[in-house]
């Protein structure tokens, strides 16, 4: 279940929410942090994963686009300043 949602984030972009739930990725059903880490460490910033979620009973498909590791690290830094 997602947790919180950084403003500016890939997540945020893609519409993601706290209270979703990720059901699959690239295929896989109950994807792991590992399996997101595989993946967005084989994909170039910009690609999309494909995304299912669980959200108000519901189960929805969205493009999660990449972000580089140095514009994620500029956003959490601009986060933690907030």
């Amino acid at each position: 279940m997602i947790v919180s949602v950084l403003p500016g984030s890939s997540a945020g972009a893609a519409g993601l929410r706290a209270g979703d739930v990720i059901t699959g990725m690239e295929g896989i059903m109950h994807p792991t942090l590992t399996d997101y880490i595989r993946f967005s460490s084989t994909s170039k910033p910009g690609e999309t994963l494909s995304i299912s979620i669980h959200r108000n009973g519901l189960e929805t498909q969205v493009p999660l686009p990449l972000m580089s590791k140095e514009e994620w690290s500029k956003l959490k830094t601009q986060s933690s300043r907030s």
